[in-house]
């Protein structure tokens, strides 16, 4: 955990061995999600640093792009996240 400032921000460090990748500092991607107000509503941000190439960045996008899609069907639903299996059906690969 790099930062936490809850209702606002949280930045940590994220790692996959499938990046094949050594597990070391300099490998470590940083992934910050920041929350803004705006009037009634909250804006996301979601940024990643770090990524070491074009192709582990489409891979990433990908991921990011199936996830943000199952959260946002689920928040439509008003469906809430109460289980270990809510929170699975949210990930990419």
């Amino acid at each position: 955990m790099l930062e936490n400032h809850p209702h606002e921000l949280l930045k940590y460090t994220y790692w996959s061995s499938m990046g094949g990748v050594e597990d070391k500092a300099e490998n470590y991607v940083i992934v910050t999600y920041k929350l803004t107000t705006k009037g009634a509503s909250t804006l996301l941000e979601i940024t990643q640093e770090n990524i070491p190439d074009e192709k582990s960045r489409k891979h990433s996008e990908k991921n990011w792009g199936t996830m943000l899609q199952n959260l946002k069907e689920f928040i439509e639903k008003g469906a809430e996240l109460s289980t270990e299996e809510d929170m699975d059906q949210l990930g990419g690969e």
